[in-house]
């Protein structure tokens, strides 16, 4: 039985019967255990340094670290490591073994390299069941498959989001992004799978709406950001006026970094000068995935309609 991650871009056989599927949760997409506490785990991940920056290895000591301290390994050592390819991509694999919780276990760990997310297949179990159950795992890795991206499908007919109170509505995004909650903006809409954002909000002028300047507004908004977030590299690569459902408009592309990430963001933001409301349109994403949006998000602002 095959399974198919399409957000994550992956496919792999599933294993026997004997392993009992569970997952996903906050670090995998699967998980399979056995009954003699053996377990397949498989995850993945989006970018967050620049791709060419990214290193298999590094990546995967600086995880074995975190994992070290944070279930209090013991004993720790590594006794083979080494470099191939699995479905021709670069990967990374070493065998490991360890004390958890005064038992000891054995691992192997192949960390693979795609195009757009890295991924982490592990066997993990008591050392005397590591070769009983070796060949199964050797047998799900041989059948990893990377899937190609595809670019998001637009629907013929939209479906629409109104906000009567704030006089404007949108075009539905597609079933990928997740709705979410939000203190600062109307709404927002999360892809779990590379963190990317979409947001939509409206603000009350402070001023008459005859003295309202979209660049002030805006920069004022972008630097406000910066200083509470602590962007650095702070960069706009791109501003233009335009229109928006026949009102003034104004957008910028700008990249920055910050903290949580080695690599830089980059964001589109419109504001929108309406009779009542101004309104800002925003993409956000980590920098290798915002091309990868930027047409949906583009979708969404040309479907952006004043009531």
């Amino acid at each position: 039985m095959c399974l198919t991650n399409e957000e994550k871009l992956y496919q792999f056989q599933r294993p026997s019967r004997a392993w009992t599927k569970k997952g996903p949760d906050k670090f995998n997409d699967y998980w399979f255990d056995r009954r003699d506490r053996s377990t397949i785990y498989i995850g993945s991940r989006p970018y967050v340094t620049e791709l060419e920056e990214f290193d298999l290895s590094t990546t995967e000591y600086e995880w074995l670290k975190v994992m070290e301290k944070k279930y209090k390994y013991t004993d720790l050592k590594v006794i083979e490591e080494g470099d191939t390819t699995i479905d021709q991509h670069p990967a990374f694999w070493h065998v490991i073994e360890l004390r958890f919780r005064g038992s000891p276990r054995k691992e192997k760990i192949y960390l693979v390299q795609g195009d757009k997310f890295y991924y982490r297949i592990r066997l993990t179990c008591r050392k005397r069941y590591f070769d009983k159950d070796l060949e199964e795992f050797k047998q799900l890795v041989k059948s990893f498959k990377l899937l190609p991206f595809k670019p998001p499908v637009i629907p013929k007919v939209p479906i629409y989001i109104t906000n009567r109170r704030k006089r404007y509505q949108f075009q539905k995004l597609g079933k990928v992004w997740a709705k979410e909650t939000t203190k600062f903006n109307d709404y927002k809409f999360v892809i779990k799978a590379d963190y990317s954002t979409i947001f939509v909000g409206s603000d009350k002028y402070t001023t008459a709406p005859g003295q309202f300047d979209l660049p002030t507004a805006q920069s004022s908004w972008i630097n406000m950001r910066k200083e509470k977030y602590n962007w650095t590299d702070l960069v706009i690569t791109e501003q233009n006026e335009t229109t928006i459902a026949e009102h003034p408009a104004l957008y910028t592309i700008f990249e920055y970094r910050s903290d949580r990430a080695a690599v830089k963001h980059k964001c589109k933001m419109y504001f929108v000068k309406g009779d009542k409301y101004y309104y800002r349109l925003g993409l956000w994403c980590l920098k290798p995935y915002f091309d990868d949006h930027l047409e949906e998000f583009e979708q969404l602002v040309k479907s952006f309609k004043l009531l």
